[in-house]
């Protein structure tokens, strides 16, 4: 069994199992001798996090680190997701993401706030890292790892189009996410209509189960499902720390491998 000490972030179900750490160290193997990636650029974080929302499934889970790898930090001259929160103007992307609770499952909730002022193209790549490392720190626990997350995607509020706003969106889409259930809050009729057509595209390619969890909503629709307490503090939820403060302390309780321990 092996589990990191320092792992306090939610929920924990117990140490990682031999399989759980075996699944991981494949990936890193295929990574490395079969896509050409340097050993010392696969960060943990990343490899258990997609490991785990692949199922443990080794070949899926190479190709969702690759997708990740191309489609967003390629893609956004990412070099580096850990760079300290406020090198390049991440400070001003916090906004955009929410600390809420956990779901009736006691898995963790990731919200995604929508509308508002749009981002200039200048703020891409600090608004992409914000959100890997929002991803990962939502993902800090084992409950969450092996069971997926719930993701609210707040669209309500005016925005200020800049031109990138469709570009953004379609990151969002390689992420490697495993939702348990997906909330779109905020949509009006026409936006409905227009969503519904593109899930009914996405159905012709995506797995039907993953297709029906999407479902148009409100807050307190959540608010019975995940209890009150569970929505972001400005919508009537705990109290809760500053999204930058959260994402720093869960990333550092991620429930760690340690596979620098294993050839």
């Amino acid at each position: 069994m092996y589990e990191d000490a320092t792992a306090s972030a939610g929920t924990n179900d117990g140490p990682w199992t031999r399989d759980e750490v075996d699944a991981v160290l494949a990936v890193r193997k295929a990574l490395v001798s079969k896509q050409g990636l340097r050993p010392e650029a696969l960060g943990e974080v990343e490899l258990i996090t997609i490991t785990c929302n692949a199922k443990f499934r080794v070949d899926d889970a190479v190709k969702k680190y690759m997708t990740y790898r191309q489609q967003l930090l390629d893609e956004y001259k990412i070099a580096d997701v850990w760079a300290a929160p406020d090198v390049d103007g991440m400070d001003a992307q916090w906004r955009r993401l929410a600390v809420a609770g956990r779901d009736e499952g006691d898995r963790q909730i990731m919200w995604v706030q929508g509308g508002g002022a749009g981002t200039p193209v200048a703020e891409e790549t600090p608004c992409i890292r914000a959100c890997c490392q929002y991803f990962f720190a939502v993902h800090a626990d084992t409950r969450t790892l092996r069971n997926g997350i719930t993701l609210v995607i707040n669209t309500g509020g005016k925005s200020s189009k800049v031109g990138n706003e469709k570009k953004l969106q379609v990151a969002w889409q390689n992420f490697p996410t495993r939702p348990q259930h997906v909330y779109i809050l905020g949509t009006t009729t026409l936006m409905r209509v227009v969503i519904n057509g593109l899930i009914a595209f996405a159905s012709l390619f995506a797995k039907n189960k993953l297709v029906a969890r999407v479902r148009f909503t409100d807050m307190a629709h959540i608010a019975s499902t995940c209890g009150a307490h569970a929505l972001p503090e400005a919508h009537g939820g705990d109290k809760r720390l500053p999204t930058k403060e959260w994402v720093r302390e869960r990333l550092a309780a991620f429930p760690l491998m340690h596979l620098s321990e294993y050839v």
